[in-house]
């Protein structure tokens, strides 16, 4: 198929998936920013925003969260991350019917990327490395031109305009050699050209996820 065909079956396919046969680029969502789940708002609120590069230091429960609110509303393509932890999006309220999943993106990921830009809210992305500056201006004026957010993970992106990172805090219900995880803390931070660096603790666990009311902001500097 040609290029017009390709990616009038791509739109068609995520339609179809999703039982919605209306048109794409979120249309119902906010022109700037993406949705975020409600207990890490004030870590991430506005910093997924359409048009732009957002980088995840690695795949796990925060960018599994992030996915799971996107795909409540939108449609989400997964590239190049085939260990994705699919059953933590559906755990956290993410509907799958709504995510694209391309394990390989083949020899030319960029064209792949700037691809799944046209038929969805977010792509998330991960490349054995990161592209040069001249080739990454093209692919990011397609997600300025549909409206998309792209999160790269992994590596820096040329012209990211905000970093997100996370890491294990503290694990409930483990004993030495025996026990059932039955909570786990994380510490979440973003940080921005735009905004302030935000940080704050956030408790997944067995009723779901249990927001820590403490939040610490403090400017660069």
């Amino acid at each position: 198929m040609g290029r017009a065909e390709t990616i009038a079956a791509l739109r068609s396919g995520i339609a179809a998936l999703s039982g919605e046969p209306q048109g794409f680029g979120g249309a119902d969502f906010d022109a700037g920013a993406l949705p975020v789940p409600g207990a890490l708002e004030a870590v991430l609120g506005g910093v997924v925003r359409r048009g732009f590069v957002i980088v995840f230091d690695h795949l796990g429960a925060v960018l599994a969260a992030l996915v799971a609110e996107v795909s409540k509303e939108g449609r989400v393509a997964l590239v190049g991350v085939p260990e994705m932890g699919l059953v933590s999006v559906v755990e956290q309220g993410g509907d799958l019917s709504r995510v694209l999943c391309v394990p390989d993106p083949g020899a030319q990921p960029l064209e792949v990327l700037g691809l799944m830009a046209e038929g969805v809210d977010l792509v998330v992305a991960a490349l054995p490395a990161p592209p040069s500056p001249s080739l990454a201006r093209p692919l990011q004026a397609r997600l300025r031109k549909f409206d998309a957010a792209l999160v790269f993970v992994g590596q820096d992106w040329p012209g990211a305009v905000a970093r997100v990172a996370s890491r294990v805090e503290g694990v409930e219900g483990l004993g030495a050699g025996f026990g059932r995880i039955s909570a786990v803390t994380y510490s979440v931070e973003a940080s921005g050209t735009r905004f302030p660096r935000r940080s704050c603790r956030w408790r997944v666990g067995e009723a779901g996820v249990v927001d820590f009311p403490a939040i610490s902001l403090a400017r660069h500097g």
